[in-house]
């Protein structure tokens, strides 16, 4: 009466015994996720100031996270764990903005080892 389950868990443990899953993502990235920014703060930022980018998928590893803005590129300053997470807002990085950027609104993504972000973020440089 019992010998056909417990043969099924048996099989079972044998078979799921020494799979592993790997993902594609490098150990620096803990949500072995394509990076995800969800927001932007602030917004709106003078070149030399700092904005701070929070989401997902980010690499422990500040310069890793490159965010690009127009045709420049910059290395975060800093990666943090948000404190209280709300949604995909899980990771911050920091970016000090490249004193040669113009003002006008950019599009920005973010590249974390080369793969590519989300695209539908957007950052004001104020003069």
């Amino acid at each position: 009466m019992f010998r056909l389950p417990l043969f099924l868990l048996c099989v079972g443990i044998v078979i799921g015994c020494g799979t592993e899953t790997q993902s594609s993502f490098d150990s620096h990235i803990p949500s072995g996720a394509p990076p995800i920014v969800e927001r932007v703060d602030p917004t709106s930022a003078a070149a030399g100031e700092t904005v701070t980018l929070f989401g997902v998928g980010f690499s422990i590893i500040a310069a890793e996270n490159i965010l690009h803005i127009g045709e420049t590129a910059v290395s975060a300053t800093e990666y943090g764990v948000v404190d209280e997470p709300v949604g995909a807002e899980v990771e911050q990085l920091d970016f000090e903005l490249p004193e040669e950027l113009s003002a006008g609104d950019y599009d920005i993504f973010l590249s974390v080892l080369s793969t590519p972000s989300n695209a539908d973020q957007s950052l004001t440089i104020t003069p």
